[in-house]
C-alpha cells in the first residue's frame, strides 16, 4: 500500500484518489528499481529502461503515473493498476460520440489533470471508441488549466499503449469479423522497427515482421495435407527427433549452469499447453 507522507497533504487533502497515487514509498521504489535491474537480460533491460523505470522515476519524483488495464487480472499484476473503465468512467455502451462523464469538480478530474503519464496495458483489447472517449475526456479536463492544450492529443498527456498490435484483438460481444476489425485502432507504422538497430539486424527484423503480417492476412503457404497448418521458413525452425535434443539445443551446457541464475533467464521454451510444460519439466 502507498505510504502517507506530509509532502502532498495540503494539495491532496480530502482527495483519496490523489492520495493513492502520490503517497508511494519513494525510497523503497528507488531501491526496488535498482535491485530488480540487476536481474534483467539485455532485451529485458530495453523494456525496463523505457517503461518500468520511467514509472518508478515519475512516482519517486512525486509526480503521478497511472497504470490501467483492460482486464481486471492484468490490472492486479501491475503496481498501482486499475481497470480502464473504472479510472476513466468509460461507458460500456460506447459509440463514436460518447461524451465525457467526469465532472470538473470531482476528485477524479483533479487526478487526471495532474497526471504526467498513463500506461495502458492490454490496450488493444479495448474498442477504438474508448481511446477517442479518453482523448475527449482529457482535453475537456485540461482546458480548465490551459486552453492551448485542449487541441493537443489526449491534452498532451503521455500515453503508452502496451500490447502487440498484430496479435491481440478487441472484444466485441457476439461480433463477427467485420465488427471486430472495425473496433480496432489502426497502426500505420511499425514503431518497433524505428529503433537504431544495425543494418543486418534491422533487415532480419523487418523480414520477420513482414512474415507475421502475411500470416495475419492468410497469405502464407499452407501445409499440403492440413489446411490449418502453415509452412515455416527454413531459417526459423529446427528438425529434431527427441525432446532431449530440443532441450540441449535451447540450453547447451545445462548441467554445468543449472545453478546459474543469469544463464537460466536468458533462455526459454514456450509451449501451448500445460501438458507440454509437464512433459518438458519431467524430461
Amino acid at each position: 500500500m502507498p505510504i502517507l507522507t506530509s509532502l502532498h497533504i495540503d494539495q491532496s487533502y480530502h482527495n483519496h484518489l490523489l492520495e493513492e497515487e502520490l503517497y508511494y514509498d519513494f525510497i523503497f521504489l528507488k531501491c526496488k528499481a535498482t535491485e530488480n535491474y540487476t536481474f534483467l537480460n539485455t532485451d529485458q533491460h530495453a523494456i525496463y529502461n523505457t517503461i518500468f523505470i520511467l514509472l518508478d522515476k515519475i512516482r519517486s519524483s512525486c509526480h503521478i503515473a497511472l497504470v490501467i488495464a483492460f482486464l481486471g487480472i492484468a490490472s492486479l499484476l501491475l503496481k498501482g493498476g486499475i481497470i480502464a473503465h473504472s479510472r476513466f468512467k468509460i461507458p460500456f455502451d460506447l459509440h463514436k460520440d460518447s461524451i465525457c462523464n467526469v465532472l470538473h469538480s470531482s476528485d477524479l478530474a483533479i487526478l487526471l489533470q495532474q497526471t504526467s503519464l498513463i500506461l495502458w496495458d492490454k490496450a488493444l483489447m479495448s474498442n477504438h471508441y474508448a481511446f477517442k472517449y479518453v482523448d475527449r475526456t482529457l482535453k475537456d479536463l485540461i482546458k480548465a488549466l490551459n486552453s492551448i492544450l485542449e487541441h493537443k492529443p489526449f491534452g498532451k498527456k503521455v500515453i503508452i499503449f502496451r500490447e502487440d498490435f498484430c496479435q491481440i484483438l478487441s472484444i466485441v460481444s457476439k461480433g463477427r469479423r467485420k465488427d471486430i476489425v472495425g473496433s480496432l485502432i489502426k497502426l500505420t507504422i511499425n514503431m518497433r522497427l524505428q529503433q537504431s538497430l544495425n543494418p543486418i539486424t534491422l533487415s532480419e527484423t523487418q523480414e520477420f515482421a513482414d512474415w507475421l503480417l502475411e500470416i495475419g492476412k492468410n497469405h502464407v503457404e499452407q501445409h499440403i495435407n492440413k489446411s490449418n497448418y502453415i509452412k515455416l521458413p527454413d531459417d526459423i525452425y529446427i528438425l529434431l527427433e527427441h525432446l532431449h535434443d530440443l532441450i540441449n539445443f535451447v540450453y547447451p551446457d545445462l548441467n554445468t549452469n543449472a545453478n546459474n541464475f543469469y544463464y537460466i533467464i536468458d533462455y526459454i521454451i514456450l509451449v501451448p499447453k500445460n501438458t507440454n510444460v509437464s512433459l518438458i519439466n519431467s524430461t
